[in-house]
């Protein structure tokens, strides 16, 4: 009589399924990580354009750019994304250069919900209207938050 050894090769179906489980738990934590970081990004963009933008308005000023004032109006309404203009004049609105929605997932907390906010650049010397701190957070999660600072004592914008 013969006796034949023989050998199963390859993976059987509860390998394959144990395998295919683990990649799909990793991938999905390394989704929830990477929108993370995403967002987490988007409010860190924000801050940079909010102070460039506010940089702007000042600089603009200072030289007097087309022999106007300038200044950015902050507008955080009840419903909507919030947004940021640059404008040109004495009072918002003036003639509005530039409008920035804010990224998906941020939010405003100062302007609080339904107000807005002006800031305003003085001509030659560049001080801001009014000494004032700009706060954006993640929607999801308000106690993440990047401020923007502007002092009217010396026209310093810093974040």
């Amino acid at each position: 009589m013969r006796v034949f050894n023989h050998k199963i090769l390859g993976f059987s179906l509860l390998e394959l399924v144990i395998v295919i489980a683990i990649i799909a738990i990793l991938s999905s934590i390394g989704f929830v990580k990477l929108t993370d970081y995403f967002i987490r990004n988007n409010l860190e963009k924000d801050a940079q354009k909010i102070a460039f933008t506010l940089k702007n308005a000042r600089d603009r000023s200072m030289s007097q750019d087309r022999g106007l004032q300038w200044g950015v109006h902050f507008e955080n309404p009840a419903t909507g994304k919030g947004f940021y203009e640059l404008f040109a004049g004495a009072s918002y609105p003036g003639q509005t250069i530039l409008r920035n929605n804010l990224n998906t997932g941020v939010e405003f907390l100062n302007p609080s919900a339904s107000s807005t906010l002006d800031i305003l650049f003085s001509k030659v010397t560049g001080l801001a209207s009014a000494s004032t701190t700009i706060v954006i957070a993640l929607s999801e999660d308000t106690s993440i938050t990047k401020s923007i600072t502007i002092s009217g004592a010396n026209s310093e914008i810093s974040y």
